[in-house]
């Protein structure tokens, strides 16, 4: 177990770095985000591959004849010999966070719960609106759009709406849905959390270039991302817009560079070779 766990965050950390040193800084959104979700899953999958069945194969007799392979299998029976030693001190540290993580999980959907019970509901442009007095800043949830009673008479309105249905369009709920759940599992790993924030950034990200196609740029800059003087959002799987990523916002609908396609190839071919790798090298 304790071997699985190492090489979610050995092949985590590297997807991770890809991302920092050759995506991040793209405005391809849409293609980052889903590059964020496809090689976070695709991290917690490789390591349940077995390939004892290949392993009368040439190829992968010279491999594991190799100094190298020798030494990571010596690495990998003290680890084992380690976690049947101390199976229950870990099953229990294990056990305690996933429960702490999925406690959050279900708290944040009960306040949610209780926000649409309790909100009046008004139409606004044909669209349902919860409102709802303890709500600080608008957010989303899924179809469900709250936002606090005072922004009724907001002047900046059809751009708050603009970019929170552009979260409901995109839906950006199944991804803040998937990462707090990866987040309750494996909560040890840290590379979980740095993928989260990256996820919640491209999520906005995305969000304000999709709802400055209707809008003018200059007025959403000045009317819009100045205004966000947020605290915190309800519950961490809502989407709200958040302080400490506006420098960044402002920065990035000021200056756009997208991801060309010999990049995203090129991207596409690291992820192959890493997966590959991955699978080859599996104990």
């Amino acid at each position: 177990m304790l071997f699985y766990f190492i090489k979610t965050i050995l092949l985590l950390a590297l997807f991770y770095c890809l991302f920092k040193f050759f995506i991040q800084n793209k405005s391809s959104y849409g293609w980052n985000r889903y590059y964020l979700l496809f090689t976070s899953l695709i991290a917690f999958i490789i390591p349940l591959f077995s390939l004892n069945s290949l392993k009368s194969y040439s190829i992968f007799q010279s491999i594991a004849a190799s100094g190298i392979m020798n030494m990571v299998e010596k690495w990998a029976s003290s680890l084992h010999l380690f976690e049947t030693e101390y199976a229950k001190i870990i099953f229990i540290l294990l056990f305690m966070g996933m429960l702490w993580g999925l406690t959050r999980i279900a708290f944040g959907l009960y306040i949610i719960y209780q926000l649409k019970k309790n909100a009046i509901i008004e139409e606004l442009n044909s669209q349902k609106i919860w409102f709802h007095s303890s709500i600080e800043i608008p957010f989303t949830f899924f179809n469900l759009l709250f936002l606090p009673p005072s922004f009724k008479q907001n002047n900046n309105l059809p751009m708050i709406l603009a970019h929170e249905n552009a979260h409901i369009k995109l839906n950006h709920s199944y991804g803040k849905i998937y990462y707090s759940i990866l987040q309750a599992i494996f909560w040890f790993n840290p590379f979980v959390y740095f993928y989260h924030h990256a996820l919640d950034l491209q999520h906005e990200l995305e969000a304000d270039e999709f709802a400055i196609r209707n809008l003018d740029k200059t007025i959403y800059l000045n009317n819009y991302l100045m205004q966000v003087n947020s605290i915190l959002a309800p519950t961490l799987m809502v989407h709200g817009h958040f302080k400490h990523d506006q420098e960044i916002r402002i920065s990035r609908l000021n200056s756009q560079i997208p991801l060309v396609f010999i990049e995203k190839l090129f991207m596409i071919i690291l992820v192959l070779i890493i997966i590959l790798l991955g699978i080859l090298f599996q104990i």
